[in-house]
């Protein structure tokens, strides 16, 4: 079903780029990006506005894509984080 045009060689090659960068910033590309889309340009596409949504594209340097991560991480480390039950008050010390 894969075309062997030099465009899709070309298309593909930018979709494995656009991958690497996913990856690198540690995003997870979920399967819809690549259901709908019928053609490498279309997946191209997906992956692209994907990136963009997190405030990347596929000139991005490696300190953006560092730094995208380390929001990403954090988020996610958040994410599992009961707020209500972090105590606000100090602990009343203890007379010996």
């Amino acid at each position: 079903q894969a075309d062997l045009t030099p465009g899709s060689k070309k298309a593909s090659q930018r979709l494995e780029k656009l991958k690497g960068i996913c990856e690198k910033a540690g995003i997870r590309i979920p399967p819809n990006v690549y259901k709908g889309a019928q053609t490498e340009e279309a997946r191209c596409h997906n992956v692209e506005v994907l990136l963009e949504k997190h405030g990347l594209n596929r000139h991005s340097d490696p300190s953006e894509i560092r730094a995208v991560k380390e929001q990403i991480q954090k988020e996610k480390d958040l994410e599992g984080i009961d707020l209500s039950n972090i105590v606000s008050g100090g602990r009343r010390s203890r007379a010996a």
